[in-house]
This record gives structure tokens, sequence and C-alpha cells, in this order.
């Protein structure tokens, strides 16, 4: 079932309960209680959404919005493949999207010690992914015109692999709130793992960046010396 097959007042309902508020009041929901379809503490109603799971619902929303970042990334680090950053900034400003869009609606929905663990879980993984893909972008504005098409096609990938993990590890979580499934230990080491790729992926974009800016310092050298050379 999509939307489409909705009344404007049923739209309206489910809009509201996958932004973590009561559909009659309108007020924030304490964390999990939509997703557990029991009754607003405020008014008292029914939270149960008859058109099936919330948590599906909300898979179904976020596989929507991905695909507008992935498209807009990809046209921007193909425009501007021969200059440097500019295209690692665009995959950056793809993230922040996918933020924004998938994961802060995703644990609005969580109850506050999984939220947490989701929080940062992304935030971290996040943080190393995006200097991974700062290592890769930058390495290859040392290719000029080839380096283009190349920029394009790897940003846009990485952009909807961030969104297709993000989407896939909230909509597990969100299962696991239906549940009411208690936060694993082993969740929370995950937490740590993240933050230690973090460190490493961090001091490799720094060697990274140095070792292109040194690259691309010596190109233009070479060329003005060629120049002076006639």
């Amino acid at each position: 079932m999509t939307t489409a097959a909705l009344s404007p007042r049923e739209v309206h309902r489910l809009a509201l309960l996958l932004e973590g508020r009561c559909p009659s009041c309108a007020e924030r929901l304490p964390g999990g209680v939509a997703l557990e379809g029991s009754q607003c503490p405020r008014c008292d109603t029914s939270l149960r959404n008859p058109h099936g799971p919330l948590e599906d619902w909300y898979a179904r929303r976020t596989s929507a919005r991905m695909w507008v970042a992935v498209v807009l990334v990809g046209a921007g680090a193909f425009l501007t493949g021969m200059l440097p950053l500019v295209a690692s900034l665009l995959v950056l400003a793809g993230l922040a999207w996918i933020r924004f869009t998938i994961i802060a609606p995703g644990t609005r929905l969580l109850s506050t010690g999984r939220r947490i663990v989701s929080q940062w879980t992304l935030r971290l993984g996040g943080g190393a992914f995006a200097a991974g893909c700062f290592i890769v972008i930058e390495a290859l504005t040392l290719l000029s015109f080839l380096g283009m098409p190349l920029k394009a096609a790897i940003a846009a990938v990485q952009v909807a692999f961030a969104a297709w993990f993000s989407r896939r590890y909230l909509a597990w979580q969100t299962r696991r709130e239906a549940a009411r499934a208690g936060v694993a230990a082993w969740e929370w080491a995950l937490v740590l793992g993240a933050a230690a790729a973090l460190v490493l992926a961090c001091a490799v974009l720094v060697v990274t960046l140095v070792w292109v800016k040194d690259a691309l310092a010596a190109a233009m050298t070479a060329v003005d010396g060629g120049t002076l050379a006639k």
C-alpha cells in the first residue's frame, strides 16, 4: 500500500506518527511509543496504525528521499571533477541530507537508549565513511579530465551506499523497538569500533591530502619549468 491509496486525513495521521507525534493532539511522543502502537500518554488516543507496521512506512518514505541526494551529488561531482575538495564537499552535503531526511526521522521513533546507540553508531561510522570517501575522491583529482566521470560515479555510489546502510540499519532498529527488544552489549561495542575507525580514517585522510597537495604542486612546477624552457 502507498499513501496514494489513503485519504488526506489518513495521510496526515500517518505523517504525524512518522514524526513521532500523536495523530490527535500532535504532541511529541516518548521514544518507542509510536512503534509500540499503544496510547498517547497525553490524550489517550490509540497509536495503532491500521495500514500496517509503522516501521514499514518509514522504510518506504526514506527510500524515495535517498535518490534525490544521489542524483544531485553525482551531477555536481561531474561538473566540478577537476577542482580539489569540491566533490568531497558535495559528498559531505549529501551525507548531511541523509542525516536530516533519513536518520533524524528514524531515531525520533526510538526509545532513549536505542536512540543514543543508533545516533552515535551512525554519527561515528558516518564520519569514518566520509573520511574514506574523501581519500578516494581527492586521489582522483590527479587524473584531471579522466577523473571527472570517475569522481561523479564514485561520489554517487558513496552517497547511495550511505543512504542504503542508514535506511537498513534504522529499519532494523525500529523493528527491534517495535518488538520491545533491549539494546544488546555488542551494540555499544559497535559504537566504540566506529569511533576507532573514525580516528584511523582521519589519520589516513590527512596523509592523503598532503600527498595530493604535494603532487599537484610538483605538477604545476613541472608545467611552469617547461613553459620557461620554451
